[in-house]
Formats: C-alpha cells, sequence, structure tokens
C-alpha cells in the first residue's frame, strides 16, 4: 500500500568541489504539503573533495560538513529537529548510487 509520501531531486549545479541539487518533497494526504508544482526549494549540498563511497553514514558526513541539506519550506516531518525526511532518504539513494557507480546521479526519485 503507498503512503503516499516522497520526492525527487536533480542536479542544480556542480563543479569540481561541491554538487548542489535541489529536491522537493510532497504528502498526497495532507492538502497543505501535496506541492503539485513540485516547487523544488530544498538543496542537497555535497563537498566532493571529501566524500568517499565507502562512508555512507548520513549522520556522520552531515556532523563532518560533507553534506549539508537546507530543508523545503514544504517540510513536514524534520528528523532531530533538523532534517526533512525526504531529503534524507534522497541522500541515502544519492549515496547508494555512489557508492555503486562512482559517479552522482542527474536525479533521483523516492515515492512511497
Amino acid at each position: 500500500m503507498s503512503m503516499g509520501i516522497g520526492g525527487s531531486a536533480e542536479i542544480l549545479s556542480e563543479n569540481e568541489n561541491e554538487i548542489i541539487y535541489q529536491y522537493y518533497n510532497y504528502d498526497l494526504s495532507v492538502v497543505e504539503h501535496r506541492n503539485d508544482q513540485k516547487i523544488m526549494d530544498g538543496r542537497i549540498i555535497i563537498n566532493k573533495n571529501k566524500i568517499s563511497a565507502e562512508e555512507n553514514d548520513i549522520v556522520f558526513l552531515q556532523e563532518q560538513g560533507i553534506i549539508t541539506i537546507e530543508n523545503s519550506k514544504n517540510s513536514w516531518c524534520i528528523i532531530g529537529e533538523k532534517y526533512d525526511r525526504i531529503a534524507l532518504s534522497l541522500v541515502r539513494k544519492i549515496m547508494k548510487h555512489y557508492e555503486q557507480e562512482k559517479s552522482f546521479p542527474e536525479k533521483i526519485g523516492y515515492h512511497v
């Protein structure tokens, strides 16, 4: 059974030092969080110089400043009073792709 929540991210910009994804999230069961326009106002910033395909602990990467999340204004589920749940799920998918392919995906989605 689908929960009707999710989001997508795509590369906004990239240079030799960092990659910036823009993302949106949605919750279809709550009118004010449907985000029918798919407004991508959240950011996931990854420091490419410090990233390692072997290290995939999201909390560690955030604490070390390797990954920064700027929550979407549409965020409704904040983990630890800091991070959008959907952004964390997108980061996990980005890092899994990076671990397997040694490259960053152009686009990534998380829909449940």
